[in-house]
């Protein structure tokens, strides 16, 4: 796998991991979220997940508490202590690795990158090492959910992190089939569970992010095709 990547991004990431909780997530908020995710995209309890760049590891937890066989990777070794000290289970672990260099060949249901470095990039439309690299990890049939936080407000700027869009995100998922992708403000899921992700409702809070400004997260959740039978 030969993807780009910053040499000094472990270094950086050490650095933020120094204070708990360091992006601030809201358990009243990605609770639901993650919830509802699951279930859109068919994960039963006892599912193996793979937390890729798991940071603080609270996403790989929110997995876990679901019923889910969770497992957090990160290259930061201060995130990865983080994780361990704030969370613990039967079935949870974590583990310190470059996401794109483990050593498993499709043994998860499901791989999920939440806001991954990896993919804050300029060239992320055409650019699908990373993710044909993530579904190696999927067993046939199995799952890979993409979240990547963003606002559709062209005005936001940022000096240190793309605000993908949606055109970014169906182009850079067009290739890979029967692959739902959405935006969603996460709040909606606290209401409708569910019925609040998928196409139909991205066209409301889309609107809302280009009027507004609000912050979400682009969703993508692609289903690894099974190999075709030999006659």
């Amino acid at each position: 796998m030969d993807a780009p990547r910053d040499p000094t991004l472990g270094a950086a990431y050490d650095a933020h991991y120094a204070a708990e909780n360091f992006f601030g997530y809201r358990d009243w908020l990605y609770r639901p979220f993650v919830r509802s995710l699951a279930r859109r995209a068919g994960l039963e309890p006892g599912a193996r997940v793979l937390d890729l760049g798991c940071g603080q590891g609270q996403f790989t937890a929110l997995f876990h508490d679901l019923g889910c066989e969770a497992h957090g990777v990160d290259l930061s070794p201060a995130g990865i202590r983080s994780a361990r000290s704030t969370y613990r289970g039967s079935r949870l672990s974590f583990a310190v690795g470059d996401a794109l260099e483990l050593a498993c060949r499709e043994e998860f249901d499901c791989a999920f990158a939440r806001s991954c470095s990896l993919y804050n990039r300029d060239d992320f439309a055409a650019d699908r090492r990373v993710t044909d690299r993530f579904l190696d990890y999927v067993r046939p049939g199995g799952v890979c959910i993409f979240d990547y936080h963003t606002s559709l407000d062209p005005r936001r700027r940022s000096s240190t992190w793309r605000h993908h869009t949606l055109s970014d995100l169906e182009r850079h998922f067009a290739a890979y089939p029967g692959t739902e992708t959405f935006f969603t403000l996460r709040v909606e899921t606290l209401a409708l569970g569910a019925r609040a992700l998928g196409p139909r409702a991205s066209r409301t809070t889309a609107a809302l992010s280009r009027a507004f400004g609000l912050g979400g997260e682009l969703v993508a959740i692609v289903r690894k095709q099974r190999a075709a039978r030999v006659a």
